[in-house]
């Protein structure tokens, strides 16, 4: 059996952007979002959920914690992305996911 490709991960502007500006406030926030990226990276099954399954296809939000907070950073921020459909192959990633916002919850 030959071998896949490994999922990739990247980050759209627009959540680099929201990213960065969290930055001040939550100075551990890309550790916590590196962490997520292996995870999504590893197909670990992260709690996620379609946000509009019929017009927008392929994006799902996930609630992440910010555990230097403690339990006052479970479920801190909310991040939508985009995950293509599963594709085993040698030439392309078994999946590509495209983090496009994150967002502080209350």
């Amino acid at each position: 059996m030959a071998a896949m490709r490994a999922s990739t991960v990247t980050e759209d502007a627009s959540f680099v952007e929201e990213k960065h500006a969290l930055c001040a406030k939550y100075p551990e926030i890309n550790v916590v979002v590196d962490e997520l990226k292996e995870a999504l990276r590893l197909d670990y099954a992260v709690p996620e959920f379609p946000v509009d399954p019929e017009k927008l296809p392929g994006v799902y939000a996930i609630r992440l914690d910010y555990p230097p907070l403690g339990s006052a950073g479970r479920g801190r921020f909310l991040v939508t992305y985009h995950a293509t459909d599963a594709s085993p192959s040698m030439t392309i990633p078994y999946r590509r996911f495209t983090l496009l916002t994150i967002q502080e919850r209350p």
